[in-house]
This record gives structure tokens, C-alpha cells and sequence, in this order.
């Protein structure tokens, strides 16, 4: 795990100072150790070298590349993992940010076909896989990534990233310089690069809890992000008229299907999946932990590992890492120790608190670059930080099961309620309704309403309207007219029947689909990468295995949910390996905080102050925003999510001017 930088000099040429700067600003992602490269494509002159000051004086040949890196070091500790780091006598460099779990069998591979190896390092072995099978070798990954490759003999940079994208990479083309980075604030220190937001991002954010969707788009009108699954040919000659054009080499196929099994054989085959997965994400040369909130998914995890290392005849303690609350309803506490109790492990807890997330507050947004749309995040990053404390510097994850199994209990429920419907399944359809009441305690009119909204608008979210109705009275005119016409969130929904058409599979089944590849992973994905590496951590994901999530995507609906009762493979794979306290649960927190509590009392006054700063150039009105927070202190009101993210803007826009003077 690593911060990368790069800039390749279309026309003109890239300076050593630029690549200086964005590379130390992410020396919290490497820590131990950095490097750089610079090239020159007339002379095919590489200057390699840790000083930075060494590269300066190398640089009046000019450099059509510059690679920087900065090292968190986890497999190979030795120099010898340096990066960047070159192949085949120097025709191949790479920097390269991730990992690629199973480059012990590629290596043994690659080997079988005469290639040699002076590292231990994955790094290597995908520059190997490179030679050997060109950009094919991105389909023989297991793992997470994101790097740039400089080959020489073609003339070209090879950008690619992993398949749901985990590891970042944002890019800037300015028609001359093509520069990358593992976070925008590298690209924002970059005097070419304007600050200027992106109204129709801040308006999706602030209105529909979302952004980017499907889109390369960031807060910053100059700064993309490649989407997972792409890769970006950088051609270094004959490059008239380029402009960047990812290519898309992975998607989840919807129309691949697993059927013809016993409910037993899908359940054993997702098993011995899982179990894999994590094997290979134990693959480390540093101490590595678990988080554990208490939740279905990192239980599983935690017992999985704790099977693995009984079964190797490791006697060592595996390492947990929970946030408590002292609130009772947002405390799961009692289920952590259900599964600390059933296995060998040595447990920590962080209590996170609203005194530590105002003093925190504008370190964790420094490093997350943009706003984010509640506290929650807050409490991850709390557990990160506990990790390092204890000298961890790898853990373990749970993203992805409530998206790929139907974890999100509100409106996927009436996705599936109206298939069913519309396949005359209507004993189905309301068995699964009397479910959702049962388990979740819906009442049939909210049902019913988002039954109906989701049959007669297909897949749009069921608050849309009325967050657009709401959305007109707390934003200023400009900024409400101006922010619908660039909404990535509203052109996305409105090309979304074409797709449907296309996609394939169930209507079920592209509601997992969206959740998975737009509206709420990638989110995770990023805010786990920030807050992990914030710490010098890196976060593994076991469910994002490429093998498991496909195998995911082609089982029967009711593999997913039944009867009201989300992730059921995963409940009976599990089936006497996790506790049945865990096991059985129907409801879920993950790592969360007392949001709501937190502004009513020990936030209130901070909240007060800043939106009674609200200028008149800001996008939204002061005056309802306050009039919504105070009937919200009155109790006259519920919480507003819209409240956090006002104020989460106001502070992002502070550090944003910071940043620009």
C-alpha cells in the first residue's frame, strides 16, 4: 500500500519540483520509504533515485515522466521493494499502489515460462505478468490497485485499476500535462489545476446523499477519478489531438446465473470462496488486525481468520478493533463479545466522542478531500487510529456484503416486492412483505408506498421529489438552477432506461448492481482509504474478492433475500462457524455514532456558529437552515441529515480556502 504521483509531458515538459510537491504531500499513504523516476523518451535516459534533489540535477535533458512514490512498506521490507521499480532492464517502470493477493502463484507461473525474479514483491510480478501477457494481465489479479505503468519500448503509460476500484487514482489533463495521484489534494497542489467546484457534484451531495454515481466526476471541476474496473492508455509520441479515455475491462455480468442447486451446495460454495479469500488477504510481513463492529460481515471475518490460523497451528492472538458508545442504541458492544468470546483473539475498543470528532474534525477532512454525508465515518476513523496505536499497519474489512446481498433494508425490499408482482408471484410478494414487517417493523402504508413508487418509476430512489422540493427552499435560485442542469445524480437516472434494457438480469438484481458499481460502495471505498491510510494503514476487503463477488451476482434472488431476511447464503455458510447470537441477527449498526444526540448537546454550540456564518455567497440560505436546526433543538423536528451536511460543507469550504491562499 503506497501513495503514487506522475506526471507525463504530453507537449512541453514535466518539472521536478511539481512531482516533489505532490508526492510528499501523501506521506502519510508511505511512510517508509519513497522514490523517484524521471524519463526522457528521446534519449530513453531513466534517472532513479531517492533524493529528490539527485533527480534535480539530472533534469536539464528534460523529462517527458516523472514518477513519484511513497512506500508503506508490506511485503519484502527490504530496499530491494523500492519504487519505482523497473524490469527487463529497465524497459518496464512501475509505480504501484495496492496489493495483489495472489502474486505467489502468478510468480510460480510466470516462472514456469522462463521469467525471473530478484524481489519478494508483488510489485514485480505484475510487471512480469505485464511482459508476458500485456494488458491481459489485469484479468489474472486477485487484488486491489491502482497503478501507472511507463513502458519504454512502446512509447506509452499503461494507467489501471482494480476491478471495484479500492485503490484510488484522480488524473488532470490540461490538453499539455497529464498528471495522477492517489488523492486530489495532490492535484489541487498543482498551480494549473483550478479550484473551481463542481455545482452539479455539491448539489447531488447536499441534496440526493450521493455523488459521482457512475461518473469520473469529482467536487473539483478539473479533478476525475478513474472508475474501478478501467484502465488509460498515455501515449508519450504521436499523440495529436489525446485526450484521456478510460477503457473498461471489468463488469459484473448479470446475465450469468448459478441455478440447479440445493440450498446446501450454493451455501458451500460461497464458503470455501470466502474462506479463500481471506487466506490470501492474511498474506503480510507486518502485523495485521481485524475490525470487528459487531455486524454479520466482520464476524464472519474474525471467525473465518480465527479458523484459518487454528487450522495453520498458529498459536498467536488474532487482533480486533471495536468503537462502543456509551449510548445503548448505537452500542454493539454485547455482539462483538459474543464473537471475542467464541475465539481466540485479543480485543481492543475505542470510544469515539463528539469532543474528539470537533478537535479531529479538520484533519479528518483534510484527508478525506471532500465532505461526507454523516458522522458515521468518524467512528472508522477512530478504529484506525486505535489499529495503529496497538502497531498494526494491516487490517481486515467487511465492505460489500450489504450491497451485493441486500443488506439495505428500505427500498431494495420494494424492488423486490414489485418483480414478484410483475411476475404474477404474488404469494411470494406478500410473504415477503409480512417479512419486512416482522423483521424490521415497517409499517404496509411505507410498503406499500415504495411498492408502488418503485413500480411505476422503476428504480429511482423513492425520496427524490421531495429532496428536490426541499432542496428549493434552503438553496439560493442560482445555485438551484445551476446545480439541476449539472447534476451527475439526475443525467445518470435519466439515461438509466436505456441501460436497463441492456444490462440484463433481474430488476432486483440491477438494483444490487447499482448499489455495488454507483450510489454507495465507491463512497465506502473511498472513505475507507482515506481514513485507513490517514493512519499508515492498509485495509484489506475480503468480500470485494473479484471470484466472490461475481459468484455473488449469479446466484437466485432468494439466495440474497427471503422472507424478509437479508444475506441468507451467507448466513448459512456461516452456519456453525459464527455465533447464532450473530448468526440470526436481522437488524444491524456496523461502526455508527449518536449522531443525532451529539448535536442536541455537546456539538450544539459549534453547529450554531458556524451556520450563523453561513455568507451570502454560500450555495444555501441561512436562514432556513437555522430555522430547521433550531426546531430540531426544540424538538419540533427529527434529525435532518441535511443539517451535518451543511455544516460538513461549511468547514470543507474553510479547508478548501486554506488550501487556495
Amino acid at each position: 500500500m503506497c501513495g503514487i504521483a506522475g506526471i507525463a509531458a504530453i507537449r512541453g515538459r514535466a518539472t521536478t519540483d511539481e512531482i516533489g510537491r505532490i508526492t510528499r504531500i501523501v506521506a502519510h499513504r508511505g511512510p517508509d520509504d519513497h522514490g523517484y523516476l524521471g524519463y526522457n523518451s528521446s534519449t530513453r535516459m531513466a534517472c532513479f533515485n531517492k533524493d529528490e534533489a539527485e533527480l534535480q540535477r539530472g533534469s536539464e535533458r528534460g523529462y517527458d515522466v516523472l514518477f513519484g512514490h511513497r512506500r508503506l512498506s508490506i511485503l519484502d521490507l527490504s530496499e530491494s521493494g523500492r519504487c519505482p521499480m523497473s524490469y527487463d532492464g529497465g524497459r518496464l517502470w512501475i509505480t504501484y499502489n495496492g496489493e495483489v493477493y495472489n502474486y505467489i502463484e502468478l510468480r510460480e507461473e510466470l516462472k514456469g515460462l522462463g521469467y525471473r525474479f530478484t524481489t519478494g514483491t508483488d510489485t514485480e510480478v505484475i510487471l512480469a505478468a505485464y511482459r508476458a501477457w500485456g494488458m491481459e494481465c489485469l484479468h489474472r489479479f486477485n487484488g486491489m490497485w491502482a497503478f501507472a505503468l511507463l513502458d519504454v519500448e512502446k512509447s506509452i503509460l499503461f494507467c489501471a485499476r482494480d476491478r471495484l476500484g479500492v485503490k484510488p487514482f484522480y488524473y488532470h489533463w490540461d490538453g499539455s500535462l497529464f498528471s495522477f495521484g492517489s488523492e486530489i489534494k495532490q492535484l489541487l497542489a498543482l498551480d494549473r489545476v483550478s479550484k473551481e467546484m463542481h455545482a452539479g457534484v455539491l448539489f447531488d451531495f447536499l441534496t440526493f446523499d450521493t455523488y459521482g454515481c457512475n461518473s469520473e466526476q469529482t467536487f473539483y471541476r478539473d479533478v476525475l477519478d478513474m472508475r474501478g474496473g478501467h484502465y488509460l492508455i498515455v501515449p508519450l509520441k504521436n499523440n495529436d489531438g489525446w485526450a484521456p479515455r478510460p477503457v473498461q475491462w471489468w463488469d459484473i455480468d448479470l446475465r450469468r446465473k448459478e441455478a440447479g442447486r440445493t440450498d446446501r451446495q450454493y451455501a458451500d460454495r460461497y464458503l470455501e470462496l470466502f474462506e479463500d479469500s481471506v487466506r490470501l488477504r492474511l498474506r503480510s510481513d507486518v502485523p495485521l488486525g481485524t475490525c470487528l463492529s459487531g455486524g454479520l460481515d466482520s464476524s464472519g471475518i474474525v471467525c473465518i481468520v480465527d479458523r484459518l490460523l487454528h487450522k495453520a497451528g498458529v498459536e498467536g492472538l488474532q487482533k480486533t478493533f471495536t468503537a462502543v458508545s456509551d449510548n445503548p442504541a448505537f452500542d454493539e458492544r454485547e455482539y462483538a463479545q459474543a464473537v471475542i468470546d467464541a475465539t481466540r483473539v485479543d480485543p481492543s475498543f475505542v470510544l469515539p466522542t463528539p469532543g474528539r470528532l470537533l478537535q479531529d474534525l479538520e484533519r479528518l477532512l483534510w484527508h478525506q478531500d471532500e465532505p461526507f454525508l454523516s458522522t458515521s465515518i468518524f467512528a472508522g476513523w477512530c478504529v484506525y487510529g486505535l489499529a495503529r496505536e496497538k502497531g498494526v499497519k494491516v487490517t481486515l474489512d467487511g465492505q460489500g456484503p450489504d450491497e451485493m446481498l441486500g443488506g439495505y433494508y428500505t427500498f431494495m425490499y420494494a424492488a423486490l416486492l414489485a418483480e414478484n408482482a410483475a411476475n404474477l408471484c404474488v404469494g411470494t410478494a406478500l410473504r415477503n412483505a409480512q417479512g419486512v414487517h416482522d423483521t424490521l417493523g415497517f409499517s404496509y402504508p411505507r410498503i406499500a408506498r415504495d411498492f408502488l413508487r418503485e413500480v411505476g418509476k422503476g428504480l429511482l430512489p423513492v425520496s427524490m421529489m421531495s429532496s428536490l422540493r426541499k432542496a428549493r427552499t434552503l438553496f439560493q435560485p442560482a445555485f438551484f438552477d445551476r446545480g439541476v442542469r449539472e447534476s451527475v445524480f439526475l443525467k445518470e437516472r435519466a439515461e438509466l432506461s436505456e441501460w436497463r434494457r441492456k444490462a440484463g438480469g433481474s430488476r432486483f438484481d440491477r438494483l444490487l448492481y447499482r448499489f455495488t458499481k454507483h450510489d454507495s460502495l465507491p463512497g465506502i471505498l473511498r472513505q475507507v482509504d482515506r481514513n485507513s491510510m490517514a493512519f499508515s494503514i492498509e485495509a484489506r476487503l475480503p468480500f470485494l474478492d473479484y471470484r466472490l463477488v461475481e459468484y455473488t451476482f449469479s446466484l437466485p434472488n432468494e439466495q440474497k433475500l427471503l422472507g424478509g431476511v437479508a444475506k441468507q447464503v451467507y448466513r448459512r455458510a456461516l452456519s456453525g462457524i459464527i455465533p447464532d447470537k450473530i448468526r440470526d441477527r436481522t437488524h444491524k449498526l456496523g461502526f455508527v455514532t449518536a449522531e443525532s444526540e451529539w448535536l442536541r448537546q455537546d456539538a450544539k454550540n459549534v453547529f450554531m456558529e458556524t451556520f450563523n456564518k453561513i455568507s451570502t455567497s454560500a450555495p444555501y440560505n441561512r436562514k432556513p437552515v437555522q430555522e430547521r436546526f433550531n426546531q430540531f433543538l426544540n424538538g419540533q423536528a427529527g434529525f435532518d441529515t441535511m443539517m451535518w451536511k451543511v455544516f460538513c460543507t461549511e468547514r470543507w469550504f474553510a479547508i478548501d480556502a486554506q488550501r487556495g491562499a
